[in-house]
């Protein structure tokens, strides 16, 4: 809607909150409105539960050898729609090349950042019998320790697809991540995204 520039109930989409002002029967019925083109695909898929599936997970399982310094070359990237933009332009360049059409706006790709709590370390919390009432918040807990751990342990980042090109879009990720950024990425990318029953290619 916002690449098109398609007015829905006579609002034009800039961002996800313009969602808000459109209620569930809103949303759906936009399945009958054939004029709509993908707009109305996506609203079927929506009714129907179609919904895109991961084709690859990212974080410190799945990546190899060196987890954190791989996994912050990507970390972030959601911030920069134009650099998903490409990602998402050379997975599916690879897909085709391989035999594989797999359109760009079919893949989804989630890469938040890591936690980030540079302000935070110097949030104060109360202490009576403190000098001044309270302590800083990196004297009661490791917070950079706690930043660590989470981006070596918690952080995930993923890249859906539709069910029926997950695998293209797997390999072909595989491909673009040790191309363009070096990463490589081990069985469990593939493990974790329950397609064990499916053959690769």
């Amino acid at each position: 809607m916002k690449k098109t520039g398609t007015k829905i109930r006579g609002r034009r989409f800039k961002s996800a909150v313009d969602f808000l002002y459109l209620s569930d029967t809103d949303l759906y019925s936009l399945s009958r409105e054939k004029h709509l083109g993908r707009i109305a695909t996506l609203a079927t898929d929506l009714c129907l539960r179609r919904l895109p599936k991961r084709a690859m997970v990212l974080s410190s399982k799945t990546v190899a050898p060196d987890p954190l310094k791989a996994l912050d070359k990507v970390m972030g990237l959601q911030e920069h729609p134009e650099l998903i933009e490409e990602f998402r332009a050379a997975i599916s360049e690879v897909a085709k090349s391989r035999g594989h059409d797999v359109p760009a706006e079919e893949i989804w790709i989630d890469l938040p950042g890591g936690p980030k709590f540079k302000e935070g370390k110097d949030w104060p919390v109360k202490s009576e019998g403190a000098p001044n009432g309270y302590v800083r918040l990196r004297d009661v807990m490791p917070v950079d320790d706690w930043v660590k751990a989470f981006s070596e342990n918690k952080w995930q980042g993923y890249i859906f697809t539709r069910p029926e090109f997950r695998i293209s879009v797997f390999e072909a990720s595989e491909v673009v991540l040790k191309e363009v950024f070096g990463i490589e990425v081990n069985k469990y990318a593939w493990i974790l995204c329950k397609m064990d029953e499916e053959k690769k290619c």
